[in-house]
């Protein structure tokens, strides 16, 4: 029993939590099916609007609203594109800010290939990879465009898992720069730019030229971070479980990148989201937390992990966590926001907006000891 009694991540961790938020959940949406991999975003009017499938990736997209950031939420959009009930992947949504004062809301649905199976007793069929599809908004979320879509049949997983505003000689240009992975854990990047309302994506390819060291960890799910120095700070899973996640840097606006370094333990896990918040001068990141474990006589699972978890420390924590060899920092502070009681590790794909002070975010998992299907919830952080 001693051997499994020190199978936990507070054996690893450089920080202790300094909370545990587990019953300070709110609960989005809920119900007897599989609801998971939220993402969110923040509207001019400051309302909040999440967006999830109805299923394990694939499904229907469902739309929510709150106006009082995060503590209730609306009743499902019942009139949004039809075309989003062909929904492939998990959906992303940010809202884009033009140089003339415009924004544009825009949601991203990826189209990997997935093989046949059962969810909630339901068959689902084989889906061939078919690029990804977009959708838009000019009203603050009021109406949606259709979908589009764009270089069929690419195998794009969890697309666009980042998409940053870029700079040119200094200044925020209307191009931002998204990444996906596939498969076979090729990271690729596509410059996304309008002509007039029409969405330009420029022909994917490849963002690494460490393929090597890509391939062997299983990078993904890659999020990016531009600093308040204007360095691109990019935090990725291990899905190869041989490493922890990793951290990379770039200092030409994405055209390339430092070699990627891994993580301490308290940053390893899956699918990062980061915020910055101009107030605190600090940096949030969430995630599914999964520190990697050698398979053993003890134990047949490559990682261990407690749920879901937000760190919170500054750019220059960061930077040197992807720089230092010695001396590195750790940051500040490390919450468990919740704790999962479901199939392996299946949570923490999630969304954050911040705001003067507080962060508000939305995730997915099994939280309730009693029924371990997993469901959409909000939680608020103060820096």
């Amino acid at each position: 029993m001693a051997i499994f009694c020190e199978r936990k991540p507070s054996k690893y961790l450089e920080l202790p939590y300094a909370a545990d938020m587990s019953d300070r959940l709110i609960t989005v949406d809920r119900t007897d099916k599989y609801l998971g991999h939220p993402d969110l975003a923040e509207t001019d009017s400051g309302r909040l609007l999440i967006v999830y499938p109805a299923g394990h990736g694939r499904g229907q997209i469902i739309m929510k609203s709150s106006d009082d950031f995060g503590k209730t939420w609306s009743e499902r959009r019942t009139d949004l594109p039809a075309s989003w009930a062909r929904s492939q992947e998990t959906p992303t949504i940010y809202n884009l800010h033009f140089t003339d004062g415009r924004s544009k809301l825009v949601i991203i649905s990826g189209a990997p290939y997935w093989h046949a199976g059962v969810q909630d007793g339901r068959f689902l069929p084989e889906m061939k990879p078919d690029g990804f599809n977009f959708s838009y908004s000019d009203d603050g979320g009021e109406s949606w465009s259709e979908f589009e879509n764009f270089y069929s049949p690419m195998d794009t997983v969890v697309c666009m898992s980042s998409l940053t505003q870029l700079k040119e000689n200094g200044k925020f240009v209307d191009k931002w720069l998204g990444t996906f992975h596939n498969h076979d854990f090729v990271n690729y990047k596509s410059i996304l730019t309008f002509d007039g309302n029409k969405a330009q994506w420029s022909t994917p390819v490849p963002l690494f030229t460490f393929r090597e060291v890509e391939k062997e960890v299983g990078i993904c799910e890659i999020e990016i971070i531009r600093s308040d120095a204007d360095v691109l700070i990019l935090i990725a899973r291990g899905e190869s479980r041989k490493t922890h996640s990793v951290i990379s840097l770039s200092y030409d606006e994405g055209k390339s990148w430092t070699k990627p370094k891994e993580l301490p333990y308290l940053l390893c896990g899956d699918r990062h989201k980061a915020a910055y918040d101009k107030k605190s001068k600090k940096v949030i990141v969430s995630f599914r937390q999964l520190i990697p474990e050698r398979k053993s006589l003890f134990s047949s699972r490559r990682g261990i992990f407690d749920g879901w978890v937000a760190w919170i420390g500054t750019f220059d924590d960061l930077i040197s966590m992807a720089t230092e060899d010695k001396n590195t920092r750790y940051g500040e502070r490390l919450y468990l926001l919740a704790r999962n009681y479901g199939a392996w590790y299946d949570c923490g794909y999630n969304g954050i907006v911040v705001r003067e002070g507080k962060a508000l975010l939305v995730t997915y998992g099994a939280f309730d000891k009693r029924n371990k299907k997993p469901y959409i919830v909000a939680t608020e952080v103060e820096f």
